[in-house]
Parts: structure tokens; sequence; C-alpha cells
């Protein structure tokens, strides 16, 4: 083979090469899920600076390496369930990400971010969410988180156990690990209805409950600490199925 067809043919060799490299171009990558940094989950803030007797600018971070091009923060108030959002666009290289938003004091609040990219808009990875307590000037104990509903879900359809029994779950934390006690509103016609005996003093966030096949009940749960500071959930409701 002559000296001009292997240079020919390299050439062809390395224009393949670089074709198929093209060819394979996996396009824009992923955007993440974040990771979230600070206030702390399930703590009093420790980020906040006061404004004015009312309220605190709350600094708020978390950590991402995909390819961004906004992020949404989202702050919702646990007790008055209004809601605080801001677009968050980051800055140069950094994967830190560091913005504040002025919040009410002596509010429990919960707070995720959602990540985005332009170059992909129907994927919108979400992270975990988190819970922090925003003290008040003359707070010294910080009141429960109001319980998170864990089992049944919301609108979730059960079925009872052969004794027609079911094992409902919630969880409480305390800013300040205090010991809690709980009771539950549990009925067939807003959650508002008083509590039975039972359903009162309740140490463990569970609690085995006689229920009906072809109902709706509506349940929530008031928290109290050892220091008399307490909380009440939102109301769910769930249906329970013929057996």
């Amino acid at each position: 083979m002559s000296k001009i067809s292997i240079r020919t043919n390299s050439i062809f060799l390395i224009m393949a090469v670089c074709f198929y490299s093209c060819s394979k171009d996996s396009g824009p990558s992923l955007p993440e899920a974040s990771i979230l940094s600070l206030p702390n989950n399930g703590e009093n803030c420790n980020t906040g600076s006061s404004v004015n007797d009312n309220e605190s600018s709350v600094q708020f971070s978390w950590t991402n390496s995909s390819d961004v091009s906004y992020f949404m923060l989202e702050i919702t108030n646990l007790q008055t369930q209004q809601k605080t959002t801001g677009r968050v666009i980051p800055s140069g290289d950094s994967n830190n990400i560091v913005t504040s938003k002025n919040l009410l004091k002596g509010f429990p609040y919960e707070w995720y971010v959602t990540t985005h990219s332009d170059k992909l808009p129907d994927d919108i990875p979400s992270s975990s969410k988190w819970r922090f307590y925003l003290q008040g000037d003359a707070e010294s104990n910080s009141p429960p988180f109001p319980a998170n509903l864990i089992s049944p879900k919301a609108g979730e359809g059960i079925s009872l156990n052969n004794d027609g029994l079911f094992n409902l779950l919630w969880e409480g934390i305390d800013p300040e690990n205090d010991n809690l006690i709980y009771t539950l509103y549990l009925d067939t016609i807003d959650g508002f209805q008083s509590p039975i005996s039972q359903y009162t003093n309740l140490a463990s966030p569970n609690l085995l409950v006689s229920l009906q096949a072809n109902n709706v009940y509506y349940w929530r749960i008031f928290t109290e600490d050892s220091f008399g500071n307490n909380s009440m959930s939102q109301v769910q409701s769930f249906r329970v199925l013929e057996n």
C-alpha cells in the first residue's frame, strides 16, 4: 500500500472517530436534588438576625453541583400554612448557595428547594423537607413542631386487621428534645370533635384504634412538651375500605 493511501485512510479513520464521538453526545446533564445545609433540621433557627420586634432575616443555604439555571425556595409557616417563595439564581462557580428571607418570629417552618434547568424544564428534582423553629425575642423554650401524620397518608384507603384495628402513626419533634405527650383527635365529622379519654396523654407517637369499614375518618394530633408548650397538626382524612 502506498504512503498516500495510508495517509488517506488515516484521515478517514480520524474523521470517523470524531463523527462517532459527536453522535454519542448525551446532551445536557440532568439537574440534581439539592442538599440542604441551614437552618438545621428539627432545631431552633440559629441563622436569623432580628429585623424588628416581629421579624427576623433568616439565612438559608444548600449545595448543588449540577448544571442549574435557578432554584425555587419554598418556606411554609406550619401554623398558618402561609407560604413564602423565592427564585434564587446561582452566582459564579460556587456549589454553595446562600439566600435570606424575612420571616415572622415565634413560628415553626418547613422548607425545601427545587432545582431548575432551562435545558431540561421537565426535570425538577426536589430536596428533602426540613423544619426549624424561629424563636421570638422573649422565648426561652420553644413549642414542639406540629406532628407529622405518617400513616394513613392523606386521602389513603386503608384495610383493617382481623380485629377491626389499625395502627395510626405520627412523628413528634421538639427543638430542645423535651419529652412529648400527645392527644389524638379522631372522628367521622371534621377532626375537631372532643377526644375520648383513651386518646389523651399518649406517650408514644402511635395508637392502635378500632375503626368501622366504609367510613371516612378525620384525624389530627395535639402535642405538648414538658414545659406546657404545645402545637396542633393539620387535619387529614382517610377512608376505611370494606374488608
